[in-house]
């Protein structure tokens, strides 16, 4: 992952920026963990203008969002903390 590519939209309107060293994200606004194949891990937050994160799997395919977010930062998996039960792709 190269500096400035740690944030992109899912869909338009739903963005998520993924953890870096200039950009630590609190245990408390972690929303999801990026895992990669070199066990390395990430934690992201959504950022959006559609509803709040807690609403995103109520609302969308998180299953696909976790997939789209995977395969953009090219990890192993994504796993979601939107609400007690979560998902992993």
């Amino acid at each position: 992952m190269k500096i400035g590519e740690n944030s992109f939209d899912v869909i338009r309107g739903l963005r998520i920026i993924l953890e870096c060293s200039h950009y630590p994200i609190r245990p408390e606004h972690r929303d999801g963990e990026i895992v990669f194949k070199d066990g390395k891990s990430h934690y992201f937050r959504i950022i959006n203008s559609l509803c709040i994160p807690g609403d995103v799997k109520e609302l969308f395919n998180v299953h696909g969002i976790g997939l789209v977010i995977a395969k953009q930062f090219s990890a192993e998996s994504c796993k979601f903390y939107g609400d007690r039960n979560g998902f992993l792709t």
